[in-house]
């Protein structure tokens, strides 16, 4: 049963890392690309409390 846990910690964990590679990856192709003039930052509205929830919900 341990065992059973333990991995599935580690399959959560891995998730995890692997979302936020992904993100990381989209973030660092759109810097390069408004470096090189090819797209323009766009800066839309968001709600603030669903923001936060799913950043608690993510990381807490």
């Amino acid at each position: 049963m341990e065992d059973e846990l333990a991995s599935r910690k580690k399959h959560d964990l891995h998730e995890q890392v692997r979302t936020a590679m992904e993100r990381m990856n989209v973030m660092m192709q759109e810097l390069l690309d408004y470096s090189r003039g090819k797209i323009k930052l766009n800066f839309p509205r968001v709600q603030i409390g669903k923001f936060v929830e799913g950043m608690a919900a993510e990381f807490g």
